[in-house]
């Protein structure tokens, strides 16, 4: 491992987000279905692939995601549809004080959302304000990575990008990486958009990163990484490139759309 370059990935500090509705320092893994008025909200189910909010659309809801990945994308003027965030347990879904959504809210994976109306929200909101700032709190949250996610495609080829999402999985992993199986759990032309790249350049990309030896593809939504310092090498990151302002603003691009097992003999 290139000791500069990892210590630049690897997190300063704990990320900064907080739970929906409750402004303290309470694990923001933690779920918070049960907090403040969220408790008294309706759960819904949606099977992978499900529209949850279409763009264009003026929804007078907001989702608490309490299980699964949500996708939010944009659809072109000529039919391109392009995925510029991915969302999961603790996050929300939708913006009911914008009136037409620029966005459509779709299921990645299969997924629950708690929903309430916004007056719900504001009524339950405290005597302090304490909900509505961890509101607040977690909306911010989801803009700092949407801007961060932007900011980390810059500057890289398709295989730079491959090599640095790999990385973005398993910073945060105890042990080393070369025990760890890595499940994508987005499907391939869910990823690719994600990634900015096509379905095609995707898997080739894959089979090169195979072939040079940094990672091992074990089944089409499974890879394990070989070579960490080679992987390194792919995703020329360097230390001075910013991912050390990334991870120290809680920045967690791509670390949900997968699942990290321990390696199987």
């Amino acid at each position: 491992m290139k000791p500069d370059a990892a210590d630049a990935f690897r997190p300063r500090r704990q990320p900064s987000g907080r739970s929906p509705l409750r402004h303290d320092d309470r694990d923001p893994a933690e779920p918070a279905a049960a907090n403040g008025s969220f408790e008294r909200g309706t759960v819904a189910r949606y099977a992978r692939g499900t529209e949850i909010i279409a763009q264009g659309d003026a929804d007078s809801r907001i989702g608490l995601i309490v299980s699964g990945l949500v996708k939010v994308s944009m659809t072109s003027g000529n039919g391109d549809s392009y995925i510029v965030q991915i969302l999961h347990e603790g996050q929300l879904v939708g913006d009911p004080w914008l009136g037409q959504s620029a966005f459509s809210w779709g299921a990645a994976t299969h997924a629950g959302i708690c929903w309430l109306t916004p007056d719900s929200v504001l009524r339950s909101g405290g005597s302090d304000n304490t909900q509505l700032l961890g509101l607040s709190d977690t909306l911010a949250g989801q803009l700092r990575e949407a801007q961060f996610s932007a900011l980390s495609l810059r500057g890289r080829n398709a295989l730079q990008r491959i090599a640095y999402w790999i990385l973005a999985q398993i910073c945060c992993e105890p042990g080393p990486a070369e025990d760890k199986h890595i499940q994508i759990l987005l499907t391939r032309r869910d990823l690719a958009s994600l990634l900015d790249m096509t379905v095609e350049t995707l898997s080739r990309v894959m089979h090169q990163l195979d072939e040079h030896g940094a990672i091992a593809l074990l089944t089409p939504d499974t890879l394990r990484v070989r070579d960490l310092a080679r992987l390194f090498d792919e995703a020329k990151l360097s230390s001075d490139s910013g991912e050390g302002e990334l991870a120290d603003n809680g920045w967690r691009w791509g670390s949900r759309v997968t699942q990290i097992g321990a390696k199987t003999v």
